[in-house]
């Protein structure tokens, strides 16, 4: 009987062994072969300076303006969070020998934040739009002299005059709805409710908006756009919070009143080292010296304004 029992005893610790052994595998191939992904939800407020008056792409100029509308809508291509151009609507992109055609092939099932569907009609209808001198778009520059043509609802052609490397880059014109525009008259384009209540089809779209007495906005409480091609983003909500001035947003993010704030001073950025994660971002800059050979006959000459650029040290200031 004893020797009964110490077999048992012995088959116990054998079998626990065994199940300690289990999963402690489990553990370790969980670990090897898993990653973590980042939860649904949150709130996010961020700080911005100055009130936007056109959460429009075709209309936007102010740094307020382009944060909000960076979060409303998207292009045929997008900068991702490296500042690489990168594509959203569009599947693929083909370019001639010559540079000056290129022809954009849309993704599938893309939709409007509303849930109607986008077509190489919005695309043709925001280019168009950009290039009609009656809205004043700043963008219009960008497109002057570009032809673009529908080659079917999924294919857009454009044909520039001459090649211009950067063209890419304008690819990365938000997309306005066909549906919500076509109603307006190009000159009345500016003066439109939609230019601050408009959709797009980007990551988020526009939940509510707060204004002060005299009709500017305060605030814009954005909620996440199931439909965004990319994903639906993380962050459930995201509030921009205006200020007239960064002594503002500074006391707010002091206070804890909003979380973040971008475009910070380094003279303030001292005092948050140990209280707020600071992130430093490159942004792309071009920087130019015009000559005025009006006052300065000299530099009408061209080996003079060719001495000057090889008497500019260019990497180094890069």
């Amino acid at each position: 009987m004893r020797y009964l029992k110490n077999e048992l005893l012995v088959l116990l610790a054998l079998i626990v062994i065994a199940l300690v052994s289990f999963f402690g595998l489990i553990f370790e191939i969980n670990k090897k072969f898993s990653y973590e992904v980042p939860a649904f939800g949150g709130t996010l407020e961020e700080g911005i300076i100055g009130s936007p008056r056109f959460i429009n792409p075709l209309l936007a100029q102010t740094d307020a303006e382009r944060s909000a509308v960076s979060l409303v809508f998207t292009g045929l291509m997008r900068y991702d969070e490296k500042g690489k151009l990168s594509s959203a609507l569009l599947e693929k992109y083909e370019i001639s020998e010559n540079g000056l055609e290129y022809t954009v092939t849309l993704k599938d099932g893309l939709k409007w934040s509303d849930g109607k569907k986008l077509t190489a009609d919005d695309i043709l209808f925001t280019v168009q739009l950009a290039k009609n001198p009656l809205i004043q778009s700043p963008k219009r520059a960008n497109w002057e002299g570009v032809e673009i043509n529908k080659m079917d609802e999924k294919t857009v052609h454009f044909r520039l005059q001459r090649a211009y490397a950067p063209f890419l880059d304008n690819l990365t014109l938000g997309i306005i709805p066909q549906h919500l525009w076509e109603k307006f008259q190009p000159s009345q384009i500016a003066f439109s409710k939609f230019n601050t209540e408009s959709l797009g089809a980007g990551p988020y779209k526009i939940k509510s908006i707060e204004r002060d007495s005299l009709g500017s906005i305060n605030s814009i409480k954005f909620s996440a756009n199931k439909h965004f091609v990319l994903g639906k983003p993380n962050i459930k909500t995201i509030v921009l919070k205006f200020f007239a001035n960064e002594e503002q947003a500074i006391r707010e993010l002091k206070s804890g009143s909003i979380d973040s704030f971008g475009g910070m001073s380094p003279k303030y950025a001292k005092e948050f080292v140990d209280k707020k994660t600071i992130h430093a971002i490159d942004l792309q800059r071009i920087i130019g010296i015009f000559l005025n050979q009006g006052k300065q006959k000299i530099l009408s000459q061209k080996d003079v304004r060719r001495a000057l650029n090889l008497a500019i040290p260019k990497q180094n200031l890069v």
